[in-house]
């Protein structure tokens, strides 16, 4: 048992990045933003949000709002 528990422990530890922490990321572009909502599919569910992909596809504006 003392083998295996000596082979198989960590002898360096690494540390772990915070994939969550948005410091240092620039904000997204309106290109970004309409590429993203052109590539929703019609007829899809909504989201958590309860908005329709429809929704943001007819309209000519969402990109400037999600970007505020």
């Amino acid at each position: 048992k003392n083998f295996y528990e000596e082979l198989f422990s960590p002898k360096v530890s690494i540390a772990q990045p915070n994939l969550y922490s948005t410091e240092n990321l620039p904000p997204f572009t309106l290109s970004e933003i309409s590429n993203a909502i052109n590539s929703l599919k019609f007829g899809h569910a909504a989201g958590i949000d309860r908005i329709l992909p429809d929704m943001l596809r007819i309209s000519r504006d969402a990109a400037k709002y999600l970007r505020t």
